[in-house]
């Protein structure tokens, strides 16, 4: 597996039990577990598309670093 995907379980995990104990304000919340579920979709992308995805965020950096 990767990354993307452990890091988005953890903080998918992470964001309930601290709701579970705590209060959280529903914006924290919200954008945390929206961050998860992109982080989990990223994941379990094929390598095909998940390389696809990781260059064109290299190419758009360069352009933006470049300007």
């Amino acid at each position: 597996m990767r990354k993307e995907l452990y890091i988005g379980i953890l903080l998918f995990f992470l964001t309930l039990c601290v709701k579970y104990v705590g209060q959280i304000p529903e914006f924290a919340s919200g954008a945390l577990l929206g961050l998860s579920i992109c982080l989990e979709i990223i994941g379990i992308l094929p390598q095909e598309r998940y390389m696809k995805l990781k260059n064109f965020k290299k190419r758009s950096l360069e352009r933006w670093v470049r300007k």
